[in-house]
């Protein structure tokens, strides 16, 4: 039997310590190589792009059994790598890495939805389509689309404990879990933020 936690938490480790490596190699020729293959794979299938399988590979164990179907863990961590790589796109890791521990995806969510009433009823339309998708290819595809809004207001997440949420969001049960982490912390983000306009405006009133 599966030990979810463990495999979890070696996914999430794995996309930590790749991050790690493109931060302190980021501004070399073979930093920008590497980011550039993981944008181009976002979206496209693991299977038929080589050239990032030992980022997504190499610190995963073996699967217990030969399946013809992308385990978990390596969706989990596939899509988190190849989405920090859009994220960083234009930045460098090294000077200003996108990746900031423990702001979950929620958060960054609420940040991007700000204090304005209709900017976050746009961002709760695009969450709700997001947390719509049928399966882990349209999802991926949704959370590039918020990622690149998140990433044009220069707000910063933590791609590792995407990846955790993405290893449990692929389970029924632990998909429930996620999404209501997601819920609580966009909540608290977004209150923060409206907190923090009404402070500034009686300082300045």
């Amino acid at each position: 039997m599966k030990n979810h936690k463990y495999i979890a938490k070696t996914a999430t480790d794995s996309v930590a310590k790749q991050i790690a490596k493109l931060e302190a190699i980021g501004d070399s020729g073979v930093g920008k190589a590497l980011l550039a293959n993981l944008r181009r794979a976002a979206g496209r299938d693991l299977q038929k792009n080589p050239d990032i399988w030992g980022m997504v590979l190499e610190d995963l164990p073996v699967p217990e059994y030969d399946s013809p179907e992308i385990m978990p863990e390596e969706m989990a961590v596939f899509i988190s790598m190849t989405l920090y790589a859009v994220a960083q796109q234009g930045e460098s890791p090294v000077t200003h890495s996108m990746h900031q521990k423990d702001v979950s995806f929620g958060a960054a969510c609420g940040q991007l939805a700000g204090s304005d009433e209709n900017q976050q009823e746009r961002v709760r339309a695009k969450l709700k389509r997001l947390l719509g998708a049928k399966n882990m290819d349209e999802l991926a595809e949704q959370l590039r689309r918020m990622i690149q809004l998140i990433k044009a207001e220069d707000i910063k997440l933590d791609y590792a404990k995407l990846c955790n949420d993405l290893y449990w969001y692929q389970f029924t049960n632990g998909r429930d879990n996620v999404q209501l982490q997601w819920a609580r912390d966009f909540t608290r983000s977004m209150k923060h933020n409206t907190e923090e306009k009404k402070e500034e405006e009686e300082n300045n009133g």
